[in-house]
């Protein structure tokens, strides 16, 4: 007999999913390069879960192309996106695209030779240290902090208005005053009405 939907489940769904939204969490670059393939994805659940060594741990849907990738060269690099930074989302947010995203980008050198994107402030380099699969929609990847990089160079201006492009990021020119041809086109229309 099948078991009729209890309210009171929703609802405690509802509150811990709510309760999970306020664990801190920002977008990162999850990025593996294995002979000729290399992949990139967004992901959102990111977490230390030890300093001695330090590791990080990974959440990432279940059946991304990046999977393979990871188990067969045992290794991955996160880059945490900066604040304003419209071109990584566009570039890797679609998981189903086919090409390089990686071409044209400016890459960091790294010791594990995993490509990362240099536009990333935040970069840790990680040896796979496990990999678990959980009855759950994600399946989890630890890996063994091997570099960290912090980048000094400043955060780019977030834009005010509307989506960015690839290579309008920064911020527009000032433009210059047009009182003067203004008035002088004013003066010639009011010079010809007359």
């Amino acid at each position: 007999m099948p078991r009729s939907p209890d309210p009171s489940e929703d609802t405690a769904l509802a509150e811990a999913l709510e309760a999970l939204a306020r664990i801190p969490s920002s977008r990162f670059l999850l990025v593996s390069e294995s002979g000729d393939r290399r992949r990139g994805c967004l992901v959102h659940w990111v977490q230390q879960c030890g300093s001695t060594p330090p590791v990080v741990m990974v959440a990432l849907p279940k059946g991304d192309a990046i999977s393979p990738i990871i188990r067969d060269s045992r290794t991955f690099a996160l880059g945490m996106l900066a604040e304003g930074d419209g071109l990584l989302p566009r570039l890797f947010g679609n998981r189903d695209v086919d090409g390089d995203p990686f071409l044209g980008l400016p890459l960091a050198a790294t010791e594990l030779e995993v490509p990362i994107p240099s536009r990333c402030p935040v970069r840790l380099e990680c040896e796979l240290f496990r990999h678990l699969d959980i009855d759950s929609d994600c399946e989890l990847y630890v890996g063994l902090v091997k570099r960290g990089v912090v980048d000094a160079s400043p955060k780019p201006t977030p834009r005010r208005r509307g989506k960015s492009t690839p290579g309008r990021d920064e911020p527009r020119a000032a433009q210059t005053p047009r009182d003067g041809l203004d008035k002088a086109s004013e003066t010639r229309s009011r010079a010809r009405r007359s």
